[in-house]
């Protein structure tokens, strides 16, 4: 299965489209929520994460910055 994490600052948002998709169903799984990159890197270090989505101006780590620390 294809784990996915969701990036965002905003509650609403990062809930939103948590809730909104039947991850499973699409044949995905949501690996974790996360409300900035400074989060998102310290999971993906430790886990396999395939997908992310991510809004790219957040507070502590933008998605610009978790981009280029991927790479």
């Amino acid at each position: 299965m294809t784990n996915v994490i969701i990036v965002e600052d905003e509650n609403i948002v990062r809930i939103g489209l948590s809730a909104l998709i039947d991850w499973e169903a699409c044949g995905f799984h949501l690996a974790g929520l996360f409300r900035n990159g400074r989060e998102a890197m310290d999971y993906i270090v430790s886990h396999e994460v395939d997908i992310v989505l991510m809004d790219i101006r957040m507070p502590v780590m933008d998605g610009e910055e978790l981009v280029r620390q991927i790479r």
